[in-house]
């Protein structure tokens, strides 16, 4: 009876588990007490759980041996998966556990269990991130490696796992239906057990959808994924092939810890399980901005629900949404919500937990993405500043040191961006251009791509959003104010007036500050950074998602209580209101049938009636999505002909291969060598050698991808590619009659015909390929120039 009642304990009662204890109620075995019980059943149990996982994704490999394989294999593929996500959690708060221990950071008193599992939690994800860029960096990145480190932490988190249950059981022991709620509180109960169950089914149908289902987008298909495959084939993270995302994706730690563990599906796994305890951090977070009314349940609600399915609007949507699981802009946003929610419990307790969590968490973020340290510097020196006028010196050296933090973690990674590469950093290449080690760029074989990135910037920067209704209309879909209007507007609104008739009560002026400061620090970095790359900023600003919906709930609860309590009548309609106006809101902007096509989909792949293959395929209703999905098909046929591991350059950006292990390059993601002006402007024979060095020899060209979406690309301009050349050098390894892989004439390659020359003739002067005119006087200016070469101010 007691397991039956328990799952439908209401919301607010899970809640609670984040507060005080009862001081009446037994003490939980504590982690010292029950470290001798490691070999009693359950702790077996967890640990050979673990072992089992681990043995599966190793043995069966399921992406790799059964990619195309449905039934109930993909259903068995789908539970490990889930297994995986609540066992990556506990080695993320074990570490961080260790971590807080080692530093003397104690539970303060009153924290509640799943509040102290959070903390932990977003503590071991600095940890975890920081250990595995120094790992990638000593070359091991290999499954041994990742298993040594991670087993110990299982074993580690038995205890762990044990003090949890224990408290959660005393907790919901009085819940047993013995002690049903009185009448009086029967309509609260009623309440709380329907947004219970929204909740549970929003985070439910989220883990089908972004947190199964093979997705990713176009960027994930081009250049995010095969870094990630890359840095895993190499075990390392030292610059490969895929040059640029070194400065964006090193420090994807967990990702790659995930993939080494089980497989290159594992990014969305991590994602999601960093959404779901953010969200634990968000309800407590919200729960102090509101406390004792519902705005936290209806904020969190929210959050999930919106992440289900996320289109964006107009050219947004066209370009792919936002709001992907395999993506880092959503590991950003969860410690975003993690940071803000562990100040806000710095800022109103004062334990040195909360200070030393928020950095961790801080450390985590910047790592996984360096430009996000830029607000955090923005938003705690401005925080410092404020509390140092009001003359709160300790807080105010304490949001100091988080700036500190943040800033070091950034010139950190730039220090060794430079090191590494002979970049500072790609974003800001047209400042950091004089300071470049053209040098190194050359040996790397990058040299010619930040040339062209500098070249393309310059252009951005020229065309950047006029101030206007554009910026407006960046400024409130990078907020996700188009569809958190009405609780960010409307909360905003009543407080205005609430103030203005004397009726708002601000319960925490400092926390108060804290959010309009970091909606202030939002609004400026769309208003500069976003307005020359709207599109990317869009995706990118996924966490001002979590600051609006803070914002928001801080005004509504900055309400009277007298009027807007929980037991009050628009303490409930109102919460109510405002939860089915954002979920039609948002339906309304949905493609007709789009929701229910992405839906559809996860379900079949979840019970098994589709393959890993299937569904890279089926993206119907996915925005940004072409018919082929991630599978190109003349993309399929090449890699059926070389087989996997075997690079083949595609002059097409939208010729995706998602196989296992398909090769398949575009440009500017991926580099041809080190000389590749020779490659440009040489004879077609030194092109060739040039290629040849580089590991290339095949080349994809597809005649219906180049007319209705053009040849991105300056492989066209070399003169081992330009039509009068490319049949002397060049025959068809593989074709279905549109798309045609190219490789060296040999016996058994066939040659290209006339028909096809002038086919791919036309194709070329109808979409003119990326042009290459003036680089070349630059680079014979350097071939001049006796090494090292340094840099040097550049024509436009």
């Amino acid at each position: 009876m007691f397991r039956r009642w328990t799952l439908f304990v209401p919301i607010h009662t899970w809640a609670g588990l984040g507060r005080a204890r009862d001081p009446h109620a037994s003490s939980p075995p504590s982690p010292s007490s029950v470290r001798g019980r490691w070999l009693s059943p359950p702790a077996l149990l967890h640990v050979g759980g673990y072992a089992a996982l681990i043995l599966f994704f190793r043995w069966i490999d399921v992406y790799h041996a059964h990619f195309a394989t449905s039934g109930p294999l993909v259903v068995l593929y789908n539970l490990c998966r889930v297994v995986f996500i609540f066992y990556l959690f506990w080695i993320v708060h074990a570490a961080g556990s260790l971590a807080l221990s080692l530093l003397r950071c104690e539970r303060p008193a009153g924290t509640g269990t799943l509040e102290w599992l959070a903390v932990g939690f977003f503590a071991g994800a600095g940890v975890w991130h920081l250990g595995m860029l120094g790992l990638g960096f000593l070359s091991l990145y290999t499954p041994y490696v990742a298993v040594l480190l991670t087993l110990p932490l299982v074993v580690l988190s038995t205890s762990h796992v044990r003090c949890a249950w224990s408290e959660l059981a005393i907790r919901l022991a009085p819940l047993q239906p013995g002690s049903l709620p009185s009448p009086a509180t029967s309509v609260e109960a009623v309440v709380a057990k329907c947004l219970t169950a929204v909740l549970g089914a929003s985070l439910l149908m989220l883990l089908l959808v972004k947190g199964l289902y093979p997705a990713g987008g176009h960027d994930y298909f081009l250049h995010y994924f095969p870094y990630l495959q890359s840095v895993i084939a190499r075990g390392n993270l030292w610059p490969n092939e895929v040059w640029y995302h070194f400065y964006y994706s090193k420090g994807a730690g967990l990702y790659f810890l995930g993939m080494l563990l089980t497989d290159p599906l594992a990014p969305q796994l991590v994602t999601f399980c960093l959404v779901a305890v953010a969200s634990i951090a968000l309800f407590q977070l919200l729960s102090r901005l509101a406390p004792e009314t519902w705005w936290p349940h209806v904020g969190v609600i929210l959050w999930l629900a919106l992440y289900i399915h996320t289109p964006g609007q107009g050219e947004y949507r066209l370009n792919g949404g936002w709001g992907d699981f395999e993506k880092l802009h959503e590991l950003n946003a969860a410690l975003v919500a993690a940071v803000i929610w562990l100040t806000a419990n710095a800022l109103a307790r004062g334990e040195r937990v909360w200070w030393v969590a928020a950095a961790c968490a801080i450390v985590a973020a910047v790592i996984i993405n360096v430009t996000i340290s830029i607000y955090f510097g923005a938003v705690f020196a401005t925080l410092s500043a404020l509390l140092l006028f009001r003359r709160r010196w300790r807080l105010s050296r304490n949001c100091l040191l988080l700036t500190v933090t943040a800033g070091l973690a950034l010139l950190s990674l730039l220090g060794i961006n430079y090191a590494v590469t002979g970049l500072i950093n790609d974003q800001g290449v047209l400042t950091l251009w004089k300071y470049a080690d053209v040098e190194k760029l050359y040996q790397l074989g990058t040299l010619p791509w930040v040339i062209y990135l500098h070249q393309g910037t310059t252009g951005m920067l020229a065309n950047s959003m006029p101030f206007g209704m554009p910026l407006v209309d960046l400024l409130i879909n990078s907020l996700r104010l188009d569809l958190l209007y009405p609780l960010v507007g409307g909360g905003v609104l009543l407080f205005a007036l609430a103030l203005l008739v004397r009726r708002a009560v601000v319960r925490d002026p400092v926390l108060l500050a804290f959010l309009l400061i970091s909606i202030l620090a939002c609004l400026v970095l769309t208003s500069t950074a976003g307005r020359a790359q709207p599109i990317s900023f869009f995706r990118y600003a996924s966490f001002t998602c979590i600051v609006s919906i803070a914002f928001g709930t801080c005004c509504w609860g900055n309400l009277s209580s007298r009027h807007f309590g929980r037991r009050q009548a628009l303490g409930l309609v109102l919460p109510a209101l405002v939860l089915w106006a954002t979920w039609h809101g948002a339906a309304k902007s949905y493609q007709p049938g789009a929701f229910s096509a992405v839906a559809s989909q996860a379900w079949r792949f979840a019970r098994g009636a589709y393959s890993i293959d299937q569904a890279y395929v089926a993206q119907t209703g996915w925005p940004g999505r072409l018919p082929w999905g991630g599978i190109h098909p003349g993309a399929r046929g090449a890699y059926s002909a070389v087989g996997p591991g075997v690079p083949i350059r595609s002059m097409h950006a939208h010729s995706y291969c998602m196989l296992p292990d398909c090769r398949m390059q575009t440009f500017p993601a991926f580099t041809t060598g080190r000389d590749w002006d020779v490659l440009t402007f040489g004879t077609p024979e030194q092109g060739r050698e040039v290629l040849q060095q580089a590991g290339l020899n095949y080349f994809l060209f597809s005649r219906s991808l180049a007319k209705i979406l053009s040849v991105p690309d300056v492989l066209p301009n070399a003169s081992l590619f330009r039509p009068e050349n490319i049949a002397s050098i060049l025959g068809v390894k593989w074709t279905d009659g549109d798309t045609v892989l190219l490789t060296w004439l040999a016996p058994g390659i066939e040659p290209l015909d006339q028909a096809w020359i002038a086919d791919y003739k036309r194709a070329l002067e109808q979409t003119p390929p990326v042009a290459s005119a003036q680089m070349e006087p630059i680079f014979r200016s350097l071939r001049a120039t006796p090494h090292p070469w340094h840099s040097f101010k550049l024509p436009w």
